[in-house]
């Protein structure tokens, strides 16, 4: 079952520009169209080739969160219900006029910091044209709208809620585990590099202290700090060093991390487990979450409602 948030990446894919660079779906200029008739819906019918330009608008930003082209039944289902929502607006009365459509489109050449000119080239090169595009923004400005009107205001979130379900997902409201990290960081410039890690690897087998080695051999500004480079989050750090780390033990030396600058070796010298957010700092985004949580679940409460009290008819297989 499709939830707010994918219908919300779906129905406005569209408004994110960088959508038309993806649309390499679509079929060829001058294809003839198949007009069989897939449903129809409150007597009005889907042809098939509606159906085959809906999944390849909606499916032209790569999304995980959307099904397959190939799952042409949920992309039926998803247009079904985008016909639904176009008639509850035109019940209702929404509408977007032709200066919203204007100001989202020259919101979205900003954002993307393209001109018209550039916008009119992409849409070229896509097959479509400046009306079609303007249909499509319109089209996801009135359904922005309905969602506004028939859902979110009948959303309430007391504090006592927001409360409890930040006690509820304190896994995902708390600062990761961190550790202290050390280096010592030979420049691949300085006359025998590898000659010098050898030095300085045969130094700490010795037990040589590692601070001491970095401030006396370190090729970067760590050094005269003894390598220390403060705290990270595994996350933070690049792949080959979070390779060289994995399941090192506390302060025992890496082995030779090598990157395009040099070679790194590390030390982990402190750890320190996540801990949760105070809730008085993170209050906002956890009210924003679980508001979007119960958005979707009053959005598809209500579509379902209108779902069951329209008349639907599949016709053939999409």
């Amino acid at each position: 079952m499709e939830t707010t948030t994918q219908w919300t990446r779906r129905a406005f894919g569209l408004l994110a520009l960088a959508s038309c660079l993806w649309l390499g779906i679509t079929a060829p200029a001058g294809a003839r169209p198949m007009e069989g008739i897939v449903a129809v819906v409150e007597g009005e019918p889907v042809t098939l080739s509606e159906l085959n330009q809906f999944i390849a608008r909606g499916s032209a930003v790569p999304n995980p969160s959307l099904p397959s082209v190939s799952d042409r039944k949920q992309w039926l289902d998803f247009l079904i219900e985008d016909r639904l929502i176009e008639k509850e607006a035109e019940k209702i009365g929404v509408t977007a006029a032709e200066p919203e459509v204007d100001q989202s489109i020259t919101e979205l050449l900003q954002a993307n910091s393209l001109t018209p000119a550039d916008l009119a080239r992409i849409l070229k090169e896509r097959g479509l044209t400046e009306a079609d595009y303007r249909r499509e923004i319109r089209g996801q400005l009135i359904r922005n709208k309905v969602l506004g009107r028939e859902v979110q205001p009948r959303i309430f979130i007391s504090e006592d809620k927001i409360h409890t379900y930040y006690l509820e997902n304190l896994g995902r409201f708390s600062t990761p585990p961190q550790q202290r990290l050390s280096q010592i960081f030979i420049s691949r410039t300085v006359p025998k590099a590898e000659e010098k890690l050898k030095k300085v690897g045969r130094l700490l087998k010795e037990g040589k202290d590692f601070a001491d080695l970095a401030r006396e051999y370190s090729d970067d500004s760590s050094g005269a700090n003894g390598g220390d480079l403060g705290f990270f989050a595994f996350s933070e750090l690049k792949p080959e060093l979070r390779q060289a780390l994995s399941g090192l033990p506390l302060k025992k030396p890496s082995t030779p991390v090598t990157t395009a600058a040099g070679y790194q070796i590390l030390l982990i010298t402190e750890q320190k487990d996540g801990a949760p957010i105070p809730f008085a700092e993170v209050k906002n985004q956890v009210a924003d979450e679980l508001y979007n949580r119960e958005v979707d679940r009053g959005f598809r409460s209500w579509l379902e409602g209108i779902k069951s009290r329209a008349k639907i008819e599949l016709k053939t297989e999409p």
